[in-house]
């Protein structure tokens, strides 16, 4: 947990998430996963900028 809130999941688990879907055949939750998996990945680039210009 942070303080922010609870703990995303782990690019790699939206990653094996989406190849499951992929091998369902269900575009649109490999759609969704995506999304998410992008946001992930922005939220927690944001976060590492936001601690190193705070530590730096």
């Amino acid at each position: 947990m942070t303080a922010s809130g609870p703990r995303r999941p782990s690019w790699e688990a939206y990653s094996t998430a989406m190849a499951r879907a992929l091998k369902d055949c269900d575009l649109d939750r490999y759609r969704r996963l995506f999304s998410a998996r992008s946001a992930a990945a922005h939220a927690e680039a944001d976060e590492r900028r936001r601690r190193a210009l705070a530590g730096g």
